[in-house]
Parts: C-alpha cells; structure tokens; sequence
C-alpha cells in the first residue's frame, strides 16, 4: 500500500511524464487512480467522526435515561432499535455516489456499533435477564468483526478487537474460566480482516491479542511450564516474522508487524533472565508434570529450533538471510539451549556466569536493532534498540555500581554509544537506497 508521501510525490511527477510523452494523460489519471485508491481511508478524519459520532449516541442514550423509568418497555424497544437502524441506515447514505463520504459514513456505522452495544445492555435490563455479562462483549465483538468484513473498515475492526480482548480478559482474570478456543477465534476472526485491509496497525493489535490471551490461558493448565511455552512461541513467531522478508518484496512491510509481538515477549523474557537472582535456585522451574505438559515443552522446543535452523537455509524460494538475522537466530538458539536445559535443572552452571551471559545476549539483541534499523532507516528500530541498551545499563547501574566514580563511567560510556549510534545512522542516510538494501543484505 503507498503511503501518503509516495503519493503525493507520484502527483507531482506524473504531469511531467506527460509532457515526456513517457505516458499519455489518461494512463497518468490511472495510476494515480490505482494507488490513491489504496490510500482513500483517512484515519485521521474518521477518528474524529467516530469521536463526534460516539459524543452524539452518549447524549441520546443519557436523554432518554433521565426518563427511562417513565416509559413503557415497548416504547423503549422502539428507541433503541429506531437510532441503531437510523446510524446504519445513515452509514449507507453517506457511502453511496453522489455524496460519498467516507468518514462520515464509518462515524455512523461506529455509532450503530456503540447503540448495538447498549442495546444488549438496556434489552437486559427492560426484560430482566440475568446472563453472564462477559457474554454480552462477546456478542458486541462479533457485530462490529461482521460489520467490519462488510464495509472493510479499519475501525470496526479496532472495536472488534478490544471487545473480543475485553471479553477473553473478563473470563480468564475476573472468573478464572479458560475457553482455549477464544485466542483462535481472535486471531481467525480479526487477523484475516485486518490482512483484507492490508493494516499493519490491525495486524499487530490483533496478533498482540492473540498472544495475550493464548499464553494467560494456558498459565493454569501448564503451571511452570507455562515459562518455556511462552519463550519458544515468542521465538517462532519472531523467526517467522523476519522470513517473510525474505520471501518477496511485497512482504516485508509485513515482517515488522508479525514479529515484533514476538520480540517484545522474547526481550521481556531474556530482561528477566539477567537477574542473577533468578538463577540462584538449581532448579528454577519444573519442566512438567504430566503428560500434557510434557507434550507442550517438547513440541514448542523442537518447532522453535527447527523454524530458526530453515531460516538460516537459503532456497529457491527466498535469498539468504539477511546478516542481522542471522544473529538473532544465533542468540534465540543459544537461549532456547541455556532455558530449556539450565532452567530445569538438567545441567548446574555458575549463576554468575548465567547472568553475566543474558546480559551480553540482551545487548547483543539491541545493537542488532540499532545496525538493522540504521541500515534500513527505520528511526523506530533504532530507538527501540537504544532503549533497551539504555534499560540494561541503568538496572545494572543500581545493581552492581556503588562508587560516584563507577557510577560516572557507566553514564559516560552510555552516552559515547549513543553518540556513535547517531552518527551511524546519519551516515547510512547518506547512502543510496540501493546500496543500504546491499549493505542490509535485503532480497531484492
């Protein structure tokens, strides 16, 4: 999808091509007609509506509240479904030829979605209904998923996400009861709708929800092991995020959306692990119980190692990878080992040691984010990597510096790395787009 930029530039340029005869004017109208057709949905003007929509749903519900006992139910049911059909009805009439009008028409449809919302909740109430109340989020998620699929909009989607993550939250941490098919149906549900809309920003919610609710799922039935499920998934998902960089070009907008999810619970994971507290024990966690949990430790630990050896394999498929990459694989390998072996108690090594090791392999991660980042200028990368190099040396400095002097060198150090960081950056800036692509080892 282009971006906003990419296609003001491309409307610059193409009454100059016109005037080259390189294209005729009816083939420029069509280009720009292709890509500005990727680029229709203005997010910030339909927020807005949607704002302003939602302010006007609050104001009629809280109007007919304040003389909500007064009224028969029938005339109540006759309120709340009249403004519920006349925001979709209305959603319709802004989207069609001549007055098509976009934003408009999606604060509409949100605020048929919200009244849908508070129809469950004052039907309820009208007729005495007594029902596990979660159930009423699940409901209202799948209106605004089933809207969303049939108007192809980003904030239908966003709404059915947060409902459906209210709605698995509410069942796990306020009644303890665990659907194992609610992430699934978050992630089918959700995920293959912001993929038709082509949003990285839908894609990574969802993604996000779906990891959350699927590891806090399993914590009771896992118990401990629960730990290393959740480092070998995030690892996975990591790896399969930087291969579809490799696969074709179309993807790799998508690379950062997938794996990052991945990352930030892999990141959290190996930060703990630089405790050295947490290796004082032999035995840090239990691998398994039972036969269950035995199955969910040995799967995850065979998928994850064999995910990062194929995609170190170069094929015909994809090019090599890229050399960044590479030492991710690298680093997660050589935590899949330490975690899966050290953690259980099957091997004794020198907490020190353990430590000392996590804490290379955190800054390791972070500087290969910095070089990726200053590579493929991606500010955000960068910054991410330099936050964390920033994290670790200030938790190192309350643990393990006492004197002003040592304290004075660690804030030294960090700031010539960081000096060095940007200057790195400005330098790869310099380059030319095809050999930072080189540099980078991108597939082309």
């Amino acid at each position: 999808m282009a971006s906003k930029n990419n296609i003001q530039w491309l409307s610059k340029q193409l009454p100059n091509w016109v005037d080259s005869r390189l294209v005729s004017e009816s083939q420029a109208q069509a280009i720009l007609a292709q890509y500005e057709g990727d680029s229709t949905f203005n997010l910030g003007r339909t927020i807005f509506s949607a704002i302003g929509a939602l302010m006007i749903g609050l104001g009629i519900i809280l109007f007919f509240a304040y003389n909500w006992q007064e009224m028969h139910r029938f005339f109540k049911l006759a309120v709340i479904f009249s403004f519920l059909i006349a925001a979709y009805v209305g959603s319709i009439w802004f989207d069609l030829p001549p007055r098509k009008h976009r934003p408009a028409s999606e604060g509409l449809a949100f605020l048929g979605t919200m009244l849908f919302g508070a129809a469950i909740w004052l039907i309820s109430q009208i007729y005495h209904i007594d029902e596990h109340y979660p159930n009423a989020f699940f409901l209202w998620g799948a209106a605004a998923i089933a809207v969303g699929w049939v108007r192809k909009s980003f904030v239908q989607c966003l709404t059915g996400i947060i409902l459906f993550s209210v709605w698995g939250g509410l069942e796990i941490f306020e009644y303890g009861r665990v659907f194992h098919s609610s992430p699934w149906l978050i992630l089918l549900s959700s995920t293959t709708l912001a993929w038709s809309l082509k949003s990285r920003t839908l894609l990574f919610l969802s993604i996000s929800s779906f990891l959350f609710l699927w590891f806090f799922s399993l914590v009771k039935p896992l118990d401990e092991t629960v730990a290393y499920f959740v480092l070998a998934v995030s690892i996975v998902i990591a790896q399969f995020g930087m291969g579809l960089e490799r696969v074709t070009i179309k993807w790799r907008d998508f690379r950062t959306v997938i794996a990052t999810p991945g990352f930030i619970v892999y990141m959290l994971v190996i930060y703990s692990l630089t405790f050295s507290e947490l290796w004082e024990h032999k035995r840090l966690l239990i691998a398994y119980e039972n036969l269950v949990q035995a199955g969910y430790f040995w799967g995850s630990l065979i998928v994850a190692i064999l995910i990062p050896v194929i995609a170190l394999v170069p094929s015909k498929l994809w090019s090599k990878a890229i050399s960044t990459d590479i030492v991710h694989t690298g680093l997660m390998l050589l935590v899949l080992v330490l975690a899966f072996t050290v953690g259980p108690g099957l091997f004794d090594l020198n907490r020190g040691f353990i430590a000392a090791l996590m804490n290379l392999v955190f800054l390791a991660h972070c500087s290969m984010f910095i070089v990726h980042g200053s590579k493929m200028q991606r500010g955000w990368e960068v910054s991410i990597g330099c936050l964390g190099f920033a994290l670790l040396v200030f938790t190192r400095y309350t643990d393990l510096f006492e004197s002003l002097l040592s304290r004075s060198l660690v804030f030294v150090i960090l700031g010539v790395c960081i000096f060095f960081v940007g200057n790195f950056y400005s330098q790869q800036k310099k380059l030319p787009t095809k050999t930072r692509d080189e540099l980078a080892g991108v597939a082309q």
